[in-house]
């Protein structure tokens, strides 16, 4: 990699020399991490972690070495801007981050090891922004930013989670749940079902018809209709009607934006080509289509809210 100033080159060439970085790193180091280290053992790495646009005011140096015999790392990071970067904390930050990963993809059965960074400045003004990450926060915030920062990050795991742990915040339910139905458990597509009978309450008509999307996508059904069928299908007779209005609009919606060859098509006056004009039009389209896939009579009512002897009266028209 190219070094594009003058004091770059000599610090990385000088360090090159093991005589020389022990003595810079004895001298630098504070003692409770001298104490845990062999300066002996020193070697420097054959690679860079500093981004392209700041090669021309920047070099980097990362030593290998142990942390009371574990594995770990000294990275040197070689300054030179004619203005202090006062975000510093948050590229040193991110530098360590890259070496920790780039040691794991080269190690993935060892731990994560131990990197102690450095900035060795050489401005022409003195260094006079932070080097604690916590102070680039804002004075009131910096006791939550620490909290956060040094704690374990939260975990939500859905996998372990029971099936009424949501059952206060319906969205999140209907989220969690659609989830779950992709492992096509059929407790878990009642449950949908179910929820969706409250969705029109909530006028999250959009928002369902995401979750319900993604797990139609993830099943073996090929057609809005054959999956609001198999919706129907899992509810108890006297809460089928409810969810006609949810049914209607996942259908129509997914003819729409092109779920069955972007078209619906009508048999029941002659072919109907687009969207179905009007309710009664898009319930017979509906209709049509569910009994194409020989769905049930008794569901496609539930679903159109048409009658039984209209659903018949289109069925023998569609056999002639």
């Amino acid at each position: 990699m190219p070094i594009h100033q003058p004091h770059d080159k000599l610090v990385k060439t000088a360090l090159s020399y093991q005589a020389v970085s022990k003595q810079f790193f004895d001298r630098l180091l504070p003692d409770n991490i001298k104490q845990l280290l062999d300066l002996n053992r020193l070697h420097l790495e054959n690679t860079s972690f500093i981004d392209e646009e700041l090669q021309a005011t920047s070099c980097d140096l990362l030593f290998s070495t142990t942390f009371d015999k574990r594995p770990g790392y000294l990275y040197l990071l070689v300054e030179q801007q004619t203005t202090v970067d006062p975000m510093m904390p948050i590229r040193l930050f991110q530098y360590v981050l890259c070496i920790m990963q780039t040691h794991y993809k080269q190690h993935p059965n060892e731990p994560v090891p131990v990197v102690y960074p450095l900035v060795f400045y050489s401005g022409d003004r003195p260094y006079n922004k932070p080097t604690d990450l916590i102070a680039l926060f804002d004075a009131a915030d910096r006791d939550l930013a620490r909290n956060i920062l040094h704690r374990p990050f939260q975990l939500v795991d859905i996998s372990q989670a029971a099936d009424n742990a949501f059952v206060q915040h319906t969205l999140l339910d209907l989220l969690v749940t659609g989830i779950k139905c992709r492992q096509n458990s059929k407790q878990q597509l009642k449950k949908l079902a179910e929820l969706l009978l409250d969705i029109e309450r909530l006028n999250e008509m959009d928002y369902a018809d995401v979750v319900v999307t993604y797990v139609m996508d993830g099943s073996d059904v090929s057609s809005p209709e054959e999956f609001v069928a198999r919706l129907q299908d899992v509810l108890s007779e006297e809460k089928r009607p409810k969810m006609q209005s949810f049914s209607q609009h996942f259908i129509e919606k997914g003819h729409v934006e092109g779920r069955v060859e972007g078209r619906v098509e009508g048999r029941v006056e002659g072919r109907v080509e687009g969207r179905a004009e009007g309710f009664r039009e898009a319930s017979y389209t509906i209709a049509r289509n569910m009994l194409l896939k020989q769905i049930a009579i008794d569901i496609i009512a539930d679903t159109t809210g048409l009658s039984r002897d209209e659903i018949e009266e289109l069925q023998r028209k569609l056999a002639q």
